[in-house]
Formats: structure tokens, C-alpha cells, sequence
């Protein structure tokens, strides 16, 4: 039997979202040999090969796609495991995680943050300055819940859905 571990089921579902290690190592807050490390004991765990080597760098096998695939649906199961868990006893915590240009921070992030403090102390919140660019993955990947974003007349972002699980779809 195959014991799959979620943190290293999380650098997978990373690295299939950004593509290389550095950017799992940044995006998690790790070193890249830690990520490398983390990811081989994976491959171990599986007993599967799930990369390929590519010039300098690393791809997913078909192995490698199909359980990132899975990965995504486990970690997200657990998450709401956690929530259920905690709203079960009335105990209303966590983290939310948001982010968007400073701008809109100030005016829309701040004063929805210290409305929600007052109703449940008990939740953090961590409030990042990004682009676009840089918080799409993370929200894509529910390390981000929260993005704000912005597009001008005349210099329209192209649309890209942000989620690809079916609860989504029914609500665009």
C-alpha cells in the first residue's frame, strides 16, 4: 500500500503549477534542495518515476501529471476536512490569505479585514502586494484565497479561468 504524504503531494501540485523548483522553493518558503529532496522521497514513496530531466531542469511524467492531478483534489479534500473539523465545534480560525496591488489593498482589503476581525478574532489574515501574474498561480493553486486585480481600457488582461474544478464553473 502507498502512503501518500500531503506536504510532499503539495510541492508536486506546486512544481505542476510553476515548473521549476526554484519557483516551488519560493512560492513554499523552502529551499530548492529542500523541494528536490522532498520531491525524490515522493518518486520513493510511489514507486514511480514522476520527472524527467529537461536541459538544466525537470517535467512531469505522465506518472508525474496524473498524480499532481490527484494531489489537487487530496489537498483540497483536507483542507475542508480542517474547516468542517473546526466549524463543528464552533471555533471559527484559520488562515486567509490575500493579496492584489497596494492600491486596492488599502481600499478594499483593509476594511474588509478589520470588519472580519471583529467577527471571528480568531482568523489571520496575511495580505501580500502582487501583480497579477504573481498571485494567479497561487490562487489557481488555493495557497492564495483572495487576489484583487486590475485591467485598464485599452490594455485588457486575456482571460485565463483561474479554476479548473467544476464548483467554478458554475459559478462564472
Amino acid at each position: 500500500m502507498i502512503e501518500l504524504d500531503l506536504r510532499r503531494l503539495r510541492f508536486l501540485r506546486e512544481f505542476a503549477e510553476r515548473g521549476t523548483l526554484a519557483a516551488v522553493a519560493t512560492a513554499l518558503g523552502y529551499s530548492p534542495s529542500t523541494v528536490s529532496q522532498q520531491l525524490a522521497l515522493l518518486e520513493k514513496d510511489v514507486g514511480a518515476r514522476l520527472f524527467d530531466k529537461a536541459g538544466r531542469g525537470l517535467r512531469l511524467t505522465d506518472a508525474g501529471r496524473l498524480l499532481a492531478q490527484h494531489a489537487g483534489v487530496l489537498l483540497s479534500a483536507a483542507e475542508a476536512a480542517t474547516a468542517d473539523l473546526a466549524a463543528l465545534g464552533g471555533d471559527i480560525r484559520g488562515t486567509v490569505r490575500a493579496g492584489g496591488l497596494q492600491s486596492a489593498a488599502r481600499r478594499l482589503l483593509i476594511p474588509a479585514v478589520a470588519r472580519m476581525k471583529s467577527d471571528h478574532p480568531r482568523v489571520r489574515v496575511e495580505i501580500f502586494e502582487w501583480e497579477l501574474e504573481q498571485s494567479l498561480p497561487g490562487l489557481r493553486l488555493g495557497t492564495v484565497d483572495l487576489v484583487i486585480g486590475d485591467e485598464y481600457d485599452g490594455h485588457p488582461r486575456p482571460a485565463r479561468p483561474v479554476c479548473a474544478s467544476p464548483a467554478c464553473s458554475k459559478s462564472r
